[in-house]
């Protein structure tokens, strides 16, 4: 195999990535991440270089070191398996700029867009006939929009990012991937604490789904260039990761051989014109058995290894 796996990262899934690999082609992978962790220490089948911190979050710096790295392995097709919003992002928009021995297994730019929109997939998801949770965009920088928006929903509610592709710096300020408000005053002064730090993104708000994390399901898979769905999966989340950052990831994943999502999965990657790897997030209502559609990721994801188990 004259491909080399070149896997941007340090957590669980560049290790997964990595074994996959061995595992099937005999292959060692090239693991390029910002510091050391255990995932990716003093293992025999990859190698690691490391490289200067948050570089997918200043887009020249990280296509010089794309090209870097595909003119040091000119005479191989250098595969690239980045599992992060932002890096997903900068490669799709650059693509022209980036050497021609890279293959990128991501979508074309406006369906990354799309995507990384939640907003936007949630109009997706109710086209094609599935559920999504109530919810209005909140506009940090419009304080009189507030009120109405809150008025629309139930409480308690949950508020994140509107877009998947913001820079993971903004957590600094006080913003998190996901937060609970059990009432309108508390999501407010929120907002006007964001605001006040020149968050100059929009949230989503939307009603909170019941439910422990055996309610959350997830569907992994990779559709090729030419537009077959080469592999799908779905699976029952039994534990959900807690720490802050890593809310809404899987620890520990239960596969489901029936593909109970997957035909509804495949309507929607197939709406959205999606090419590569998707992870997705789903929860079922405890009280309705009802599925509701939370994200689509234009990327592998996090817990992609349970596709190898199933």
């Amino acid at each position: 195999m004259d491909a080399l796996p070149v896997i941007f990262g340090n957590e669980v899934e560049a290790y997964s990535f990595a074994r996959l690999f061995h595992e099937t082609y005999g292959v060692n992978s090239l693991v390029v991440a910002e510091y050391p962790r255990g995932h990716i220490n003093n293992s025999s089948i990859l190698s690691v270089r490391y490289c200067e911190r948050r570089i997918m979050e200043d887009e020249e710096k990280f296509v010089a070191l794309l090209n870097s790295l595909a003119a040091e392995f000119a005479d191989r097709t250098l595969i690239c398996l980045v599992n992060v919003d932002e890096g997903v992002d900068v490669i799709v928009r650059n693509r022209h700029r980036l050497a021609s021995n890279w293959f990128f297994p991501f979508a074309a730019p406006e369906v990354v867009d799309l995507a990384n929109s939640k907003e936007a997939m949630a109009q997706v998801y109710e086209k094609v006939g599935e559920a999504a949770p109530r919810r209005a965009v909140v506009h940090l920088s419009r304080p009189e929009t507030w009120d109405a928006a809150l008025a629309a929903l139930p409480f308690p509610i949950v508020v994140k990012p509107a877009r998947a592709d913001n820079p993971t710096s903004l957590y600094a300020t006080g913003l998190k991937k996901v937060e609970v408000f059990d009432d309108a005053a508390a999501a407010r002064a929120k907002f006007a604490m964001l605001a006040g730090r020149q968050v100059g993104i929009d949230l989503i708000a939307q009603e909170l789904i019941p439910g422990d994390d055996t309610t959350q399901w997830v569907v992994n898979g990779y559709i090729d260039s030419r537009g077959h769905l080469s592999a799908i999966g779905s699976g029952r989340v039994l534990l959900g990761l807690h720490e802050p950052s890593l809310i809404g990831n899987a620890g520990i994943i239960l596969t489901d051989p029936d593909g109970f999502l997957t035909d509804r999965a495949e309507r929607i990657v197939r709406e959205v014109g999606l090419r590569g790897f998707f992870s997705m997030d789903v929860k079922i209502d405890p009280r309705t058995g009802r599925a509701y559609w939370l994200d689509l990721n234009p990327r592998a994801g996090r817990g992609h290894y349970y596709l190898k188990v199933g």
